[in-house]
């Protein structure tokens, strides 16, 4: 059976810093575990400036309204907080990281 995982995703300056990524994937991970992850992967794709954090969901609709609702307080650290990005958005991808669903 394939695995799911919901997905948001930020799109960082060009320009950002080794010290900002670092911020950001502490940011991230520290707000997924507040909001009550327990299986969680912070993703940064390099040459993309993408940077996001990625929730299994497998096939248990549950599992999506559990990963939408830490996706959500995730958004929601980011958008108080110092950091800045030009672009959001969630997406499903499968565990060979192709996109299953996305608005991108």
């Amino acid at each position: 059976m394939t695995k799911y995982y919901a997905t948001i995703n930020f799109v960082l300056p060009q320009n950002v810093s080794d010290s900002e990524i670092k911020g950001w994937q502490e940011l991230l991970h520290d707000s997924a575990i507040w909001a009550g992850a327990e299986d969680l992967e912070v993703f940064f794709i390099e040459s993309e400036k993408i940077i996001g954090i990625s929730i299994p969901i497998e096939q248990d609709p549950m599992l999506v309204l559990e990963a939408g609702s830490i996706l959500g307080q995730v958004q929601r650290s980011v958008e108080i907080s110092e950091f800045k990005f030009s672009e959001t958005w969630m997406s499903i991808i499968d565990e060979q990281g192709n996109i299953v669903e996305s608005p991108v």
